[in-house]
């Protein structure tokens, strides 16, 4: 019994020290962030707004297939966007430390049978038509992201892009 109340009375030190220290700021660990730590020599977590990605850049080219494999095998996927704010920070990422436009990226955003239809690879979710929407009319099985011109395009899965792994 006399145990509990010293580790109570510890704690509730504790407790007033932090919350009184002017740089103290209570964070809160999320699975996200304690999974890209435990990958910290690999993976990055960065953040736009309330938005976090946990991401590894990998600046060796690789066709589709490879880059998705090489994905999985680390427990991750090839990196999704759905929302302006998750498309920034991989634009903030690929931007920094490069002079001119980077490269164009993989994403993970596969074709289905009928040449129209893509769904996204972490959560299944599609997107109908995307080739009227970029107005591109092709029967290409991949998709990749020009961040120059910032528009996903559909393109065939041999070719040799950079890719982002995400861990989720």
């Amino acid at each position: 019994m006399g145990y509990n109340r010293l580790f109570i009375k510890i704690f509730l030190l504790a407790a007033v020290y932090w919350t009184a220290s002017s740089d103290y700021k209570p964070r809160i660990l999320t699975r996200l962030m304690a999974r890209c730590m435990r990958n910290r020599q690999h993976y990055k977590l960065l953040t736009n707004g309330n938005v976090k990605k946990c991401l590894r850049y990998e600046e060796t080219m690789k066709p589709y297939v490879e880059a998705k494999r090489i994905c999985e095998e680390e427990g991750s996927f090839v990196a999704t966007f759905r929302t302006k704010m998750e498309q920034q920070i991989i634009l903030n990422e690929l931007y920094r430390g490069f002079t001119e436009h980077p490269k164009v990226v993989w994403i993970g955003l596969d074709r289905l049978e009928d040449y129209k239809t893509f769904k996204w690879i972490d959560n299944g979710e599609v997107i109908e038509n995307l080739t009227q929407k970029t107005k591109f009319m092709t029967n290409h099985e991949c998709t990749s992201y020009n961040p120059s011109s910032r528009i996903i395009i559909p393109t065939f899965c041999f070719l040799y892009n950079n890719y982002f792994c995400e861990l989720r």
